[in-house]
């Protein structure tokens, strides 16, 4: 137990700040790999993403570049209702793919069954998660 809690101290202390993310590295047995994390506009940390840099510098130029075309990654900011709109809509990919597991003569869903799950969604999900973020809902809301 005290040998993984030196490991993370040790950890810490190679953490290289950049004010919107920060780089730390992680060794394998082919080598250090540089990764980083950002943070969310809450103030929370995202989990570990890495590019398979091997050198800090690298690593440092590729996540400035991400920053200056705006993609670097700091988790996902959607509300539910950005998520699900067009869950149910005739040409979606989920709708697509449940009908496509039917036949002519037994379709998978019945036209009454989709427009139960599109009232269902407009109806009781949408009011109630409609403006939440996707990573402030939980299992136990």
């Amino acid at each position: 137990m005290q040998k993984y809690t030196i490991r993370i101290q040790n950890r810490q202390k190679k953490k290289v700040m950049h004010g919107t993310y920060f780089l730390y590295k992680r060794q394998f047995k082919c080598g250090p790999v540089w990764y980083y994390k950002t943070y969310r506009t809450d103030g929370t940390i995202t989990a570990g993403k890495t590019t398979g840099c091997t050198a800090k510098t690298a690593e440092r130029t590729y996540c400035d570049n991400l920053l200056k075309c705006g993609l670097l990654y700091i988790g996902q900011n959607r509300t539910f209702r950005q998520y699900a709109y067009g869950w149910f809509d005739n040409g979606s990919v989920w709708m697509q793919d449940r009908l496509a597991c039917g036949t002519p003569d037994h379709p998978a869903l019945s036209p009454a069954y989709i427009e139960k799950l599109r009232s269902d969604l407009r109806l009781y999900l949408l009011p109630y998660f409609g403006d939440k973020k996707l990573q402030d809902i939980k299992h136990r809301m």
